[in-house]
């Protein structure tokens, strides 16, 4: 069985004397770690897509510049998709492909990726895809005079570097041009998150077997209690659903919800000005969603006069490497209202937390956790911090009662912050593989985070 994660209630039977707290990703001092240093690169570098593979880091990301007109007469400013590469995810280099034409005629750049008959080819989603068929696939949001209408295209790529088009008409038409896409490899299933329109309170959900057929957009979540508290009774206020990058995490569907709060005025190009943080949803189904924990920003802005002291957000960049999960986002300047913000730089920067510590249970006094019935391995490990406090944990059978030998009077407390303790009980361990058994944890002043099997 997968890790018990406790970003939500799913793998919990009972809880009692415990909070669910949000744990904000702690940011590279380094930040941005990408920023537009080329001459074909617009100032805004914005987030695609990040993996590891083997021993490194693949990024694709995009800029909004100038190349070559296909005609040969003019130049268009259009959506390049750059490629950059890292072997620890600090510090990246941006390779000479040799692929496409930049704004000087070379093709001594990083550009993956240029269409000409889009205008715009937006927010995308590199997907690594195993089995048959290509081993990735970019979804992007396509717009285009020459396009037979807008909407959500697929391009087919063998390395990721070198793409194809897949069809010539969007695989999801219409909808805004904010969507992102994951792929569930247990079920075998594409799923993505859509807006309706630019500025929307509401997300849509679809799914794909095969990323080209999708099941009709329904409603996955929308503006809840504690955003309308939020706007009040002033008109002027307003909260918008940006966007939502999903990815998995252990046995978990994460959201990385982009939440714009601001101010209606028709003072300012847009008639908008506010700022934005992520938070962070979950879902079982990645059809329905639902908030974690006590709605605090799991992205935060920088501090005033940071680059990112306006607005975060995330691609589907959330990758797991050893004892960290490292999490890339875009950041811009906070500025005096939406014409100036469209001018400012975007860059990219890197943020992280330890091992499964994004949200945790924690017990300020006593608290019992009680997990869903699961098949025992040869050993239990917990992620708890438990430096100021103590966690102790017992077996039970069907009936809720301590098995023998693996009571928490059998065991020794934890009183340590870890990231991987194993626990030990008096008990022969020999005899709880392929056994179903349920983990009760007690809590004094302390954190839990996660809890797994080893055989």
């Amino acid at each position: 069985m997968d890790r018990i994660l406790f970003i939500d209630d799913r793998q919990i039977t009972s809880a009692r004397g415990v909070e669910r707290r949000i744990h904000p990703a702690r940011k590279f001092e380094g930040n941005p770690v990408v920023t537009s240093d080329r001459d074909w690169e617009g100032q805004e570098t914005t987030l695609g897509s990040v993996f590891k593979e083997g021993d490194g880091y693949r990024m694709w990301y995009q800029s909004y510049a100038t190349t070559p007109d296909p005609g040969g007469i003019d130049a268009f400013i259009r959506s390049l998709h750059l490629y950059a590469e890292s072997e620890d995810g600090l510090a990246w280099t941006k390779p000479e492909l040799g692929i496409n034409e930049d704004s000087l005629g070379s093709r001594a750049n990083n550009i993956a990726l240029v269409r000409p008959a889009f205008r715009r080819d937006l927010n995308p989603s590199v997907l690594h895809t195993p089995g048959d068929g290509p081993a990735y696939r970019m979804f992007t949001y396509g717009v285009g005079y020459d396009l037979p209408y807008d909407g959500h295209y697929v391009a087919y790529s063998d390395d990721g570097l070198h793409w194809s088009d897949g069809p010539g008409t969007p695989v999801i038409p219409g909808y805004g041009d904010e969507g992102w896409f994951t792929y569930d490899e247990v079920d075998e299933v594409f799923r993505g998150l859509l807006t309706y329109r630019r500025w929307e309170a509401e997300l849509f959900s679809t799914q794909s077997t095969d990323g080209l057929e999708w099941t009709l957009p329904r409603p996955g979540f929308r503006l809840d209690q504690a955003d309308t508290e939020w706007t009040g009774a002033q008109a002027a206020d307003k909260i918008f659903l940006r966007a939502m990058p999903i990815a998995y995490y252990g046995p978990v569907l994460l959201g990385f919800l982009q939440v714009l709060r601001g101010v209606v005025s028709g003072v300012v190009s847009g008639g908008f000005d506010g700022e934005m943080d992520v938070h962070l949803l979950s879902s079982t189904d990645g059809r329905s969603w639902s908030r974690v924990g006590d709605s605090w920003p799991i992205l935060q802005r920088g501090d005033a006069g940071a680059w990112d002291d306006g607005l975060v957000w995330t691609g589907n960049s959330l990758v797991e490497d050893g004892d960290e999960v490292v999490l890339y986002y875009n950041g811009c300047r906070r500025t005096a209202g939406a014409l100036q913000r469209s001018k400012w730089p975007k860059s990219i920067g890197r943020a992280s937390w330890p091992r499964d510590r994004l949200v945790g249970l924690m017990a300020s006094g006593d608290g019992v956790v009680e997990t869903i019935a699961m098949v025992a391995g040869g050993s239990l490990h917990v992620n708890a911090d438990a430096s100021k406090g103590e966690v102790s944990v017992q077996l039970l059978d069907a009936n809720g009662s301590a098995i023998e030998g693996f009571s928490a009077a059998d065991g020794e407390s934890l009183a340590r912050d870890t990231l991987d303790h194993t626990l030990v009980w008096s008990g022969d361990t020999a005899s709880l593989p392929g056994r179903e058994v349920r983990v009760q944890l007690t809590l004094h002043d302390a954190e839990l985070f996660a809890l797994w099997w080893e055989q």
